[in-house]
C-alpha cells in the first residue's frame, strides 16, 4: 500500500488447485500470478504479516520488515472471494 498516511484496504486471494494468486488494493486488482500450485495449508502453520522470515516462526531481522504502520480488521477466509465481493468490502 502507498505510504501516504491514509488507510488502505489490501486483499490477497490464493487458490491451491491452480495456484492462482491475486492482490487487490482499495478494491482494485493490482497483480495476478501463480504461486504454490497444489500446496495445502496444514494445521499448526504460521501466518507472517509485515515481516520477511528466514525460517518458520523465526529468523526475523528488523531491517527486513516491509511494513510501517498499523493493521486493523484482519479477516482470513477458507474460500476465494470474488473481485466483486472484494470491491464491496
Amino acid at each position: 500500500a502507498p505510504a501516504d498516511g491514509k488507510w488502505h484496504y489490501v486483499a490477497i486471494t490464493w487458490r491451491s488447485r491452480d495456484g492462482q494468486t491475486k492482490a487487490y488494493l482499495d478494491g482494485k486488482l493490482r497483480k495476478s500470478a501463480k504461486f504454490q500450485k497444489g500446496k495445502k495449508i496444514t494445521n499448526n502453520g504460521f501466518l507472517e504479516l509485515g515481516q520477511e522470515q528466514d525460517r518458520p516462526a523465526g529468523g526475523h531481522d528488523r531491517t527486513q520488515a516491509f511494513m510501517s504502520g498499523a493493521m486493523s480488521k484482519l479477516s482470513v477466509y477458507n474460500v476465494v472471494k470474488s473481485a466483486k465481493g472484494i470491491a464491496k468490502m
